[in-house]
């Protein structure tokens, strides 16, 4: 992730942030996805943010929900990955020949 072009003391200074994007698309899809979830244009707007941080290989979200549901797949994984069978090639080798080497 990038870090941003100001200072720390810069941005303790200016706490209250602000970015105004005047483009007519970005405010319509902005409000489209705001509505479809039922939240604040800013909350789909940071949504949208971190979706796309996330597909760029940037660290999670740091949405309890999200993190909770990454826990419980990695359980999952782990027990199925265990309950597997592991077969040898010999194993498929009797499936498939005879003791006289001949296919089945």
């Amino acid at each position: 992730m990038t870090r941003s072009p100001f200072s720390e003391a810069e941005m303790s200074e200016n706490k209250q942030r602000q970015i105004n994007i005047r483009d007519d698309e970005i405010y319509e899809r902005a409000h489209h996805i705001a509505l479809r979830l039922g939240v604040p244009m800013k909350e789909a707007v940071r949504r949208a943010l971190r979706a796309f941080s996330a597909e760029e290989g940037a660290a999670p979200a740091s949405d309890p929900a999200v993190a909770y549901r990454l826990e419980e797949l990695r359980a999952v994984t782990k027990r199925i990955s265990k309950k597997a069978v592991k077969r040898t090639h010999a194993e498929d080798d009797a499936a498939l020949y005879c003791a006289d080497g001949l296919p089945r």
